[in-house]
């Protein structure tokens, strides 16, 4: 395996070390407070293509941090492209993408290298002078206030297009492979239909790693690095279904004890993230594809 470049270890361990700070103050990236003015949702490009995998989290991260309303979001010359200036001493917020080199090997044979490269975009609200559709007013928050925590009939309708063998009962969640099935308490036991619905999102992140599915290791069992890591993905894939659909997420008590758990599989593995993150958005463009007549269009790179 060729050695990774300086830069390429600096962009694994900032954006590692970055959620493991959050994660040891007990904040979930993936979790923003949508029910604050700083509400956000799916993050989208100047084209209204949305971000993929851990360029999500890196964004509601800045978002969060800097109590951005806008989920739009562009580079430099895209902003000067609309006539907009970026507001005095901003610094943009770095997010990446995979690329690849081909390098020719000793035998004369050619190898080709995957690696991430960064960039800065800069959220709607630090510029200037844009466009009005670009802009983020008091009106377009109150709007997307009244779509979330707002029960709606394409989600009922999303959960039968995927076909997802959907059990009642018991006062547990859960997928449960060996039957293809996910668990689910009654509606009337939780604290809303929003809440049911996120809930029931996270277990059919699950439900796509299924053997004929997306295949993944779902064989760890509570308390390994492996179930660990899946839960990781299905929290990840169920926030970012959420933030597509509009549905409020909701962090699950019994998800807390998680926390150590995520810790160590970051600080072990300054790519695991990334993993994460792929498979989450693999799990949620699998349902997605599912769905009738969607045209849900994604950057390239993410």
């Amino acid at each position: 395996m060729t050695a990774l470049t300086t830069t390429q270890y600096s962009i694994y361990d900032d954006v590692t070390q970055s959620l493991i700070k959050k994660l040891e103050q007990g904040v979930r990236p993936w979790q923003p407070r949508w029910d604050t003015p700083h509400m956000i949702m799916a993050p989208k490009r100047v084209n209204g293509d949305l971000y993929q995998g851990v360029n999500v989290l890196l964004l509601w991260m800045a978002s969060m941090g800097k109590g951005f309303i806008c989920d739009t979001w562009m580079t430099y010359k895209q902003a000067i492209a609309l006539g907009g200036v970026i507001h005095k001493g901003t610094k943009g917020t770095r997010i990446v993408y995979s690329d690849t080199m081909v390098k020719e090997r000793e035998d004369g044979s050619e190898q080709r290298i995957s690696f991430l490269k960064s960039y800065a975009v800069f959220n709607a609200t630090e510029i200037h002078n844009l466009p009005e559709q670009y802009r983020f007013n008091y009106d377009c928050e109150q709007d997307k206030r009244k779509r979330i925590n707002t029960p709606r009939q394409e989600m009922v309708d999303f959960v039968l297009n995927a076909k997802t063998k959907l059990c009642h009962g018991g006062a547990e969640a859960f997928y449960r492979p060996r039957t293809d099935e996910v668990h689910m308490p009654i509606i009337d036991d939780f604290h809303g239909v929003e809440e049911y619905y996120a809930t029931l999102l996270h277990e059919m992140i699950h439900w796509t790693g299924h053997p004929g599915r997306l295949n993944r290791n779902l064989k760890g069992r509570f308390g390994t690095q492996s179930y660990a890591f899946e839960e990781l993905v299905a929290e990840l894939g169920a926030a970012f279904m959420c933030a597509q659909l509009g549905i409020s997420p909701s962090v699950r008590d019994d998800h807390a004890s998680y926390l150590e758990h995520w810790l160590t599989v970051l600080q072990q593995d300054n790519r695991a993230i990334f993993k994460a993150a792929t498979l989450a958005q693999q799990a949620c463009n699998h349902m997605m594809q599912l769905q009738p007549q969607q045209e849900v269009k994604y950057e390239k790179a993410s």
